[in-house]
């Protein structure tokens, strides 16, 4: 079993979160917990792997494989009916670890006035009409033509990673320059595996609205935990359903469920006619 504890996956930043929980998903048995620093960061273990970063670059899906997910062009654009949405919907089933659809939208939640269906919160519009899978593509395609992948995600899990100007998954406040709204700098390795954390958050509805696991409806947060002992995929999922189940955050710690820290979402306030979409952070427990 190789540990190795990852100060670029810090728990207060959404998007490194959600990238330390795409690991478990992409790697079969490997565990997730939380240091006691200030901060906590992610630490790693991934069975039958002596180096925990080359386990992770290995593990990290192919271009041909972005091409077969449900949500791939030109199966699905932007803007979807629900007639194209059953299409890609009929695709995704016929995979048992395809989540890439629930992770975008729903079509349990009443459509907009123009008859297309509403995204998550994890899919914000981003400018072009980009969709999710060609933000994620563009990430494996810099990624490639950065040099060693191998270097890349190692640089990225001990906190030196290399941002290139790509808007990413088109969340993550830390993109944003301080001088130029315009501008954007993410890093791709954790814009990658955060894709693939996205898989414990499916879009659902209830017929009235869209909901999202672990979104609130007023206002629209995400308060998320940090626990201490080591979790594999489905123990974080259960951990998950438990800490969402429960309303009242300060209770967490009641639950016996190793959850020492949690934080919550904190939206962009963007200027003017900017659009421009993040999640910043601040802790509650």
């Amino acid at each position: 079993m190789g540990e190795l504890r990852a100060p670029g996956l810090r728990a207060n930043w959404l998007n490194a979160w959600l990238a330390a929980l795409g690991v478990t998903v992409l790697i079969d048995g490997a565990r997730l917990r939380w240091s006691d620093d200030g901060v906590p960061v992610a630490v790693l273990e991934v069975p039958s792997a002596d180096d925990v970063a080359t386990a992770v670059a290995e593990a990290l899906p192919r271009s041909d494989q972005l091409d077969a997910l449900a949500i791939a062009r030109p199966r699905l654009e932007r803007r979807v009916t629900p007639d194209r949405y059953r299409a890609a919907a009929a695709i995704a089933r016929r995979s048992q670890s395809d989540f890439s659809l629930a992770a975008s939208l729903t079509d349990l939640a009443p459509p907009e006035d123009s008859g297309v269906l509403r995204h998550g919160p994890f899919d914000p519009a981003v400018p072009r009409g980009e969709t999710l899978w060609d933000r994620l593509r563009r990430c494996r395609e810099t990624l490639e033509g950065a040099g060693r992948v191998e270097d890349l995600v190692r640089r990225s899990l001990e906190g030196n990673g290399i941002r290139f100007g790509i808007n990413g998954l088109g969340f993550d406040v830390t993109r944003i320059s301080d001088t130029d709204a315009a501008a954007k700098y993410v890093d791709p390795v954790i814009e990658y595996l955060a894709f693939w954390g996205l898989a414990f958050f499916p879009v659902r509805g209830d017929g009235k609205r869209l909901r999202t696991r672990g979104w609130g409806t007023t206002p629209s947060v995400l308060v998320w935990p940090v626990w201490r002992p080591p979790l594999d995929r489905w123990a974080i999922d259960a951990l998950l359903g438990l800490a969402f189940g429960t309303r009242q955050v300060k209770r967490w710690r009641e639950l016996g469920l190793g959850i020492h820290r949690a934080y919550e979402s904190v939206r962009y306030q963007a200027s003017g006619d900017d659009r421009t979409t993040g999640f910043a952070s601040r802790s509650v427990l």
